[in-house]
């Protein structure tokens, strides 16, 4: 049996598993070849998959998941809400930036009107219809703009009723390669850990030139 130990020992890695066997109570090896993982590339997709959403989530984990996740889980962390909030997403496996939820509930959510960059001027405009209801005129917006091209978000927060923000974002950037996130949320006063979250709407941005005003004479 030694001998078969030392066959396996020497044939292993160089032809594929060796395994030993026993045929009428005599040893001998042969070699077993594992099945083809046929889950292997999907799992591969949806690693790559949630690289992205976990990124996404690390950077936006003091401005938005930290203060506005709501109801506040007690098993797991905010982080982790997100990426279990987007892990049914994605059955395609393929990333979809325009498919990520940042938060997600049952509050009324609005989608984005219209989203505009001037590469000159270095701002974007983000518009959204504040609703029919004022009883929700005061829920809380958060506007999320992520340039893939910098790597960066650009967090701003207003009321509902404002209908749109005017952040500043820097000049020179690709348009083409921003993506904007709308979500709403409401905490009553003196809630404590509970409170109401939308879904989050999505949009691309547009490039837009702004007139420049004439000059008084």
């Amino acid at each position: 049996m030694s001998s078969i130990n030392w066959l396996n020992a020497s044939l292993r890695g160089r032809l594929g598993e060796v395994v030993g066997s026993s045929w009428r109570g005599k040893p001998y090896t042969k070699m077993y070849v594992p099945p083809t993982d046929p889950k292997t590339t999907g799992q591969t997709d949806v690693r790559g998959i949630f690289a992205h959403v976990g990124h996404l989530a690390h950077l936006l984990y003091k401005p938005v998941l930290e203060p506005y996740t709501y109801p506040v889980p007690h098993k797991h962390t905010k982080y982790n809400q997100m990426m279990m909030i987007n892990k049914e997403l994605y059955d395609d496996k393929v990333y979809d930036q325009s498919k990520v939820q940042i938060l997600k509930g049952s509050l009324l959510s609005e989608p984005v009107e219209s989203a505009g960059y001037d590469t000159d001027s270095g701002e974007a405009d983000i518009v959204w219809y504040k609703g029919d209801d004022p009883a929700r005129y005061d829920d809380t917006a958060i506007i999320v703009i992520y340039s893939e091209e910098t790597d960066t978000v650009n967090v701003s927060i207003a009321k509902r009723q404002t209908q749109g923000v005017y952040p500043a974002i820097g000049k020179g950037l690709d348009a083409a390669k921003m993506h904007v996130y709308l979500m709403f949320v409401r905490q009553p006063q003196g809630a404590g850990d509970t409170g109401e979250t939308s879904t989050t709407s999505y949009s691309t941005v547009e490039a837009v030139t702004r007139a420049t005003p004439a000059k008084p004479a």
